[in-house]
């Protein structure tokens, strides 16, 4: 049975502050600023949940108690919105690294410390042993964080699905085709490593995701 931990980061504390103020509510425990747990995770009163709706909380319950999901956690500004199945077991996951890499994308880009419309030319990024064509150096950073840079060698951790469907070379310009390429994911993390002098690990950690 295929198990999952699902964390479910949902509702901006603005839009839920709106929503209270639409409904005269007066206070608003997510209106506050975010607050991140320590060893334990704070739980919000249900009687406090303003702009959640309870019956939706249940119906979710049941839908992923219907994909036989292991466990599921809500989280919003930090705080545990709610919860159920076993969150202390261990599980084997897949497919968290691009949302990872993502985020940190997200806040480097911000900062200004990676443009993420440069070209893997302008990037100094080749390959070996087979160098990309020029046209392959012409895809952006944000065409492989979307999965269409185009580019399609051979690369690490690839599922037999991937290796049967992945196109030829040269089928598709950057930016125009979406397929679910590890040489993007492989490559995105070559990138920042080399944007930032930070690892990957270490960025995970580092005070920009503890804020």
């Amino acid at each position: 049975m295929k198990k999952l931990i699902l964390l479910a980061a949902v509702l901006s504390a603005s839009h839920t502050l709106a929503v209270a103020q639409a409904t005269g509510a007066t206070t608003n425990v997510f209106s506050a600023k975010s607050s991140f747990p320590g060893h334990d995770w704070k739980q919000i009163p249900r009687e406090k949940l303003e702009g959640w709706s309870l019956a939706g909380l249940a119906t979710a319950h049941q839908y992923a108690d219907s994909l036989h999901d292991a466990s599921l956690m809500i989280v919003q500004c930090g705080r545990l919105v709610d919860e159920w199945g076993d969150l202390s077991k261990k599980i084997t996951t897949f497919s968290i690294r691009k949302s990872l890499i993502s985020a940190l994308y997200g806040i480097y880009s911000a900062e200004g410390k990676i443009n993420i419309n440069e070209t893997l030319e302008q990037a100094g990024v080749d390959d070996y042993p087979s160098p990309l064509t020029k046209m392959e150096r012409q895809a952006r950073i944000v065409d492989l964080l979307r999965a269409r840079s185009g580019v399609y060698h051979a690369a690490d951790f690839e599922t037999d699905f991937q290796r049967k469907t992945r196109p030829a070379r040269g089928t598709h310009a950057p930016g125009t085709f979406w397929f679910y390429n590890n040489w993007d994911f492989n490559v995105l993390g070559t990138i920042f490593e080399k944007k930032t002098g930070l690892k990957l690990g270490d960025a995970f950690v580092s005070d920009h995701l503890k804020t």
